[in-house]
């Protein structure tokens, strides 16, 4: 094996190695699977679905932008539903973080879920019998993934693994989205070019969030022969413009915060020309 060829493979065990994948229940097999290079806004349910007003809809969703994938195992094995529930539970306690679980009847009518939300007729069974877990993986990626377990009336089991991953680059402005990032993880990036749709969905986000303080922060490289503090005053012009901006939209701007970075605070270089909205408390 040549140098280069080395190199190229130490390159991809590196890559593989940064991708956290979720592994399925020991002696499972797989019966159907999803893939799309699609970047889209996807919802991740967050509470259990209820009827309400003569609707059935989930109590509280978020969502993410991203690409998604799907497999669905059938687990041959047939253990006690715990032991899939807990064995899935504990890769994403020690692969990231869990946001959200409920299992039986918390969860709501399991016929929802497997034609409503998965579209998997495969998993609708007794709604005792299913679990269904959200979480979110450390790592570069970040990605989010929904595991949701289920029996047959047959007593065949089921495990559904759908994985949302981020793509950077990518921009899909949607107010939902916007409020879903700051729940889940404090801070949104905005893009730099602040369209009418851009500044209608930052308006809605503020006046009806529930954060007590959140900063606009502006971010971008050093001009030529500039200094570290004259970026950041730049930057904080530029934040503070877009601030009228959203006054004059009848934007609630009490609780936010105007912020020049500058330079230091880099996702990268390529991304540094930016503004972001960050939790505070």
């Amino acid at each position: 094996m040549g140098y280069l060829a080395v190199f190229l493979w130490g390159m991809l065990m590196v890559s593989n190695a940064l991708a956290i994948t979720i592994e399925p229940y020991p002696r499972s097999q797989l019966v159907g699977s999803t893939a799309s290079d699609e970047v889209a806004i996807h919802r991740l349910i967050t509470g259990g679905v209820k009827r309400v007003n003569g609707q059935v809809k989930p109590e509280s969703s978020d969502f993410v932008q991203g690409t998604k994938a799907t497999k669905t195992f059938e687990v041959l094995d047939v253990p006690h539903r715990d032991a899939i529930g807990q064995f899935f539970r504990e890769q994403l306690q020690s692969n990231g973080q869990l946001l959200f679980e409920c299992i039986g009847r918390s969860c709501g009518a399991s016929s929802y879920w497997a034609n409503s939300v998965f579209n998997q007729a495969i998993l609708y069974g007794p709604t005792e019998d299913q679990h269904y877990l959200l979480g979110k993986l450390s790592g570069d990626r970040g990605d989010y993934v929904i595991i949701y377990m289920a029996q047959r009336a047959t007593g065949k089991r089921y495990a559904h693994i759908e994985t949302f991953s981020d793509v950077a680059g990518e921009s899909l402005v949607d107010r939902r989205l916007i409020a879903s990032s700051l729940r889940l993880q404090s801070r949104f990036v905005i893009d730099p070019d602040l369209n009418q749709q851009v500044m209608q969905a930052l308006r809605d986000v503020l006046n009806d969030g529930d954060w007590e303080s959140v900063a606009l922060v502006a971010h971008d490289a050093l001009e030529a022969n500039e200094t570290v503090a004259a970026g950041q005053a730049r930057t904080k012009e530029r934040a503070n413009s877009v601030k009228s901006m959203l006054e004059e939209m009848g934007t609630d701007t009490g609780k936010l915060v105007v912020i020049g970075a500058g330079p230091i605070s880099p996702i990268d270089r390529s991304n540094i020309k930016r503004l972001e909205l960050v939790v505070l408390k």
